[in-house]
């Protein structure tokens, strides 16, 4: 049935469709905590789950592709760019064509292809990462306003999450994954920051020791039988980029020292919502660079081609790829930053040029009129 369903669906559109701008100039329905929670709490009815999603996905696969093609010429023709446009086109164009959901079948053959397109288009973040870095590496976007791009990203990456939750929300009210009465979607009730803390601690000292022969030192205080509300994932994922950046500091200064520095802290607090601070002594950024860490494919370290393990330049250690995130080098700060932010959380950066940094993450605590979508 799914190869039926593709193969009837999937064809090249025109730019001037007007199917997709029917969509596009729709009003999404917005999701909240509440209603997530309430689709975790009481059993829901697949067939009416999937009618939701279905109604939802090609509103919101048509407003990014017609954000896509609002991008300047000389943007949307790179070819990363491009794949990446044509990912949306046919996404949308299978949804929007699959057939009226009104049976229990209908409702697993649809989660079929949800899971299809998950998959086929898991790598869209680093191929459209490519295309951006590309574009601005050869100077083609000289006469935009230099944060042009990084709003166009922030957007698009926002709206990458938004259907990320309603597609977990309703697998998980398929039955397709039972995880545990602690989920909903692809949110933990009770979140647990210690452990994603040390498990990211664990990764990047395993991960040093290979490479390098030498690893930091980390301790994590405070409360650490904290938990939120929080999608774990999500909380890895900044946890690991802002502690490999840490990571990454304190080697540096470590191998042009020879000294040892202090541990990298990491300092869990919990109140009416949860704050992690970071802090290291790997010398910190001098202004100019702490300007344009939030710069979508900008490399303190490291030249963006260079894939040395160590920089031939600066003898700067450069954590391997494996472990970098899915937009690829320059992006896991900015990424990150987009990730709290869309929870109504902030990341905070305090640098001390010829010291160190000092990171606070703020988590407020997700009520039930918080809109996810």
């Amino acid at each position: 049935m799914l190869k039926r369903t593709l193969a009837h669906g999937i064809r090249r559109l025109s730019f001037y469709d007007k199917t997709v701008e029917q969509y596009a100039f729709q009003e999404p329905h917005h999701l909240t905590v509440g209603d997530l929670i309430a689709k975790g709490s009481c059993p829901q009815d697949p067939i009416e789950s999937a009618q939701y999603v279905h109604a939802q996905l090609p509103i919101r696969l048509a407003q990014t592709i017609r954000t896509i093609q609002s991008l300047p010429f000389i943007v949307g023709v790179n070819p990363y760019v491009n794949d990446v446009y044509y990912m949306y086109w046919d996404a949308f164009q299978v949804i929007h064509k699959f057939p009226p959901i009104t049976r229990r079948s209908h409702a697993e053959e649809f989660s079929e292809l949800l899971f299809y397109l998950l998959a086929k288009n898991k790598g869209q973040v680093k191929i459209l990462a490519k295309g951006i870095s590309e574009v601005r590496a050869k100077g083609q976007i000289k006469r935009l306003k230099s944060d042009y791009l990084d709003h166009f990203l922030d957007a698009f990456l926002r709206e990458v999450l938004i259907r990320r939750i309603l597609v977990a929300t309703h697998i998980a009210v398929d039955g397709e994954v039972a995880e545990a009465a602690d989920w909903v979607g692809i949110f933990r009730r009770h979140c647990k920051p210690a452990e994603s803390l040390r498990s990211a601690m664990d990764n990047i000292t395993h991960t040093c020791m290979a490479e390098f022969g030498v690893a930091p030192a980390f301790t994590v205080t405070g409360n650490m039988d904290a938990t939120f509300m929080y999608p774990p994932s999500h909380l890895n994922f900044i946890l690991t980029e802002l502690l490999e950046n840490s990571a990454q500091a304190v080697l540096t200064r470590q191998l042009r020292t020879g000294k040892i520095c202090a541990p990298i802290e990491a300092t869990i607090r919990k109140g009416d919502g949860l704050e992690i601070v970071i802090s290291d002594e790997g010398g910190g950024l001098p202004k100019d660079k702490k300007e344009k860490i939030w710069t979508y494919g900008y490399r303190g370290h490291t030249p963006a081609d260079e894939p040395a393990v160590f920089s031939k330049t600066t003898d700067v250690p450069a954590m391997p790829q494996a472990q970098k995130v899915a937009g690829g080098p320059g992006f896991g700060l900015p990424l990150a930053r987009v990730y709290i932010k869309y929870l109504g959380g902030d990341i905070m950066l305090q640098s001390t040029n010829g010291y160190g940094c000092h990171c606070h993450l703020t988590f407020p605590p997700l009520k039930g009129d918080f809109q996810l979508t």
